[in-house]
């Protein structure tokens, strides 16, 4: 009988009783009952809190030029050539009324106390600044501006051996741009030591919030080999295929709020360092790091017109799509894993 949903910090009497009292019943946290009993009536503040107004404005300029020519060597063997160049800036501005303080308040009174249970004392703190919530937000503006420039294109080889069979090697390089998390919930505490969702007081920190909404841009280079046959109703197209996606954005729910983070590998073993909840450990020099996620894989596609006003297609594709065995949250290697990803590594692609 400790929890009781009609009594104000859903705490009833028995259970207030037992936690005030420091009885040996609480085990090992029996001394700590009446600051376990402030925390949980602190809780039930929290259901009339929170954002009056969160805004974000974020607009993008972009603009490209680009070209796309296909070279005639001989009668037999082309060679295509593409460029682009893209060029975007993205602007964000954010202001935010957070009326939550129990957030601060559950921080100042559990902080001293995590080194004795940190799964009780951060739960209860977590709980009271679910999402970033946290009057400490309170006043706080963001402006903040990415800028982008990138050279993407492609190559292709093609050679016709008879006039019914065409065979090719193509290499390319994509590109996706950078952004912003429009959610506060990506706010995270500036000490990497202590992943809970812990703010400085003061707005002299929008430099630093305005940072961690960032993600950055994502390219991929593509590689390709195949061979195009063609014979009166009969038609065979098969291929083989490699992607390497570096600074891949990876879109996670992890349990609370999606977002969108940096996924890359590191060709260095990190001793399982990317697979445990430290938020610190499993750094990557960076000449070491590689593609966070390769795709490879075949394709054949089939057609044949028997008659006039009939066709069959078949079509099939394996694609095997993983992680990279070891992984890092940055290009550079020096942001490790998020703890919340750590069941990635070496993982297949869902």
């Amino acid at each position: 009988g400790g929890a009781d949903a009609t009594r104000a910090g859903c705490v009833s009497a028995t259970g207030a009783a037992l936690l005030g009292s420091s009885s040996p019943l609480l085990g090992a946290i029996a001394p700590l009952g009446p600051v376990v009993l402030g925390g949980l009536t602190r809780l039930d503040g929290v259901r009339d809190m929170g954002d009056d107004t969160a805004n974000f404005d974020q607009s993008s300029r972009n603009f490209a030029f680009f070209t796309h020519n296909i070279v005639h060597i001989t009668d037999k063997l082309d060679l295509t050539l593409g460029l682009r160049y893209t060029n975007e800036t993205k602007k964000l501005d954010a202001s935010f009324r957070n009326t939550n303080t129990v957030c601060p308040a559950q921080q100042t009174a559990l902080l001293p106390y995590l080194s004795a249970s940190s799964a009780l004392f951060g739960g209860l703190i977590t709980l009271a600044c679910q999402g970033g919530s946290s009057s400490a937000l309170n006043g706080l503006t963001l402006a903040d501006e990415r800028k982008e420039s990138r050279f993407t294109g492609t190559a292709v080889v093609s050679y016709k051996p008879t006039d019914d069979l065409m065979v090719y090697a193509s290499y390319s390089r994509g590109y996706k741009s950078g952004g912003f998390n429009l959610d506060r919930s990506a706010f995270k505490n500036p000490n990497p030591a202590q992943p809970l969702p812990i703010f400085p007081i003061g707005l002299g920190n929008a430099a630093y919030y305005a940072d961690v909404l960032q993600f950055d841009e994502e390219t991929v280079n593509a590689f390709e080999i195949g061979a195009k046959y063609s014979n009166g109703g009969f038609t065979a197209n098969v291929a083989a295929f490699r992607q390497e996606f570096s600074n891949f954005q990876l879109n996670t729910f992890n349990g609370t709020f999606y977002l969108v983070q940096n996924i890359n590998g590191c060709s260095t073993d990190l001793g399982g360092q990317d697979r445990d909840t430290s938020a610190t450990t499993g750094v990557c020099a960076k000449d070491q790091v590689t593609p966070g996620l390769v795709s490879q894989g075949v394709e054949v596609e089939l057609g044949l017109t028997p008659v006039r006003n009939l066709r069959f297609n078949l079509g099939m594709t394996y694609a095997r799509t993983r992680y990279a065995a070891h992984l890092v949250g940055s290009d550079t290697g020096a942001v490790p894993l998020d703890p919340a990803l750590r069941l990635l590594p070496g993982q297949h692609m869902s």
